[in-house]
């Protein structure tokens, strides 16, 4: 039956961490790209798919935000330079830490760890006394 809460109880845990992997994004404000990057697979094809796709989600076509890709459809080339700025709000990270202490089961997480001190402790009595 411990097992069982356990279980239940990492998942409440892991389900509280992702929610505030969740929050924690929305900290992040204005993320800018900047840079010039050369790009080339060596195959001509696959160069013309990947910009075919490049073009369908930028409305710019080749300049995704302010950062410029040069195809080269000859050869496999990869150079360039990238910088990437965000801002970060400092306010909506204490929010997210917050939301996480009301998430998580706090009472429970020391219990656990309580009874898992008292049987540790109780095994070392039991191999000192063997």
């Amino acid at each position: 039956m411990d097992l069982l809460r356990e279980k239940e109880l990492l998942s409440r845990v892991m389900s509280a961490g992702l929610k505030f992997l969740g929050d924690s994004f929305s900290c992040f404000r204005n993320p800018h790209l900047t840079g010039e990057i050369d790009l080339g697979f060596g195959d001509p094809a696959l160069m013309g798919i990947f910009t075919g796709f490049v073009y369908s989600i930028s409305p710019r076509g080749m300049v995704l935000d302010r950062l410029v890709i040069r195809p080269n459809y000859v050869d496999a080339t990869f150079m360039g330079e990238v910088t990437f700025d965000v801002s970060i709000q400092l306010f909506f990270i204490i929010l997210a830490f917050i939301k996480l202490l009301f998430r998580l089961p706090i009472i429970r997480l020391i219990k656990l760890v309580r009874r898992k001190k008292s049987s540790t402790k109780k095994m070392e009595v039991i191999q000192n006394a063997v």
